[in-house]
């Protein structure tokens, strides 16, 4: 079983200029620390690992921004977010994507807009 979970925003590019995919990757490094501290103000805290290990990658190549949450110690996010047989779903990340959603568009759209 995978301990972490990732959720992927994702731009798709088609035959992407690529002034303007550097724009919108650097938007989304831009907006990388946001999310996450998005994501840990959603996220339900016991002992705070699960929180703390929120993180985000970009993959530049794909034009993806990852958000991950959990690690080795706090490999319960999925468990939480959707729910199982013990608990109901509290889905905090899906909670925190919706709160920040209209500022990644934003950020995305403007980015694409930048003069080449």
């Amino acid at each position: 079983m995978p301990t972490k979970m990732k959720v992927a925003i994702q731009h798709k590019f088609r035959n992407p200029v690529p002034d303007i995919q550097k724009n919108i990757v650097g938007e989304l490094r831009r907006l990388g620390p946001k999310i996450v501290e998005t994501v840990q103000q959603e996220t339900p805290v016991r002992s705070g690992d699960l929180r703390d290990s929120a993180r985000f990658t970009v993959d530049v190549e794909k034009g993806t921004l990852k958000i991950i949450v959990g690690n080795n110690v706090a490999w319960y996010g999925r468990l939480i977010e959707w729910g199982s047989v013990h608990n109901k779903p509290d889905p905090f990340v899906l909670r925190a994507i919706r709160k920040i959603r209209p500022q990644i568009a934003e950020a995305v759209a403007n980015a694409a807009r930048k003069p080449v």
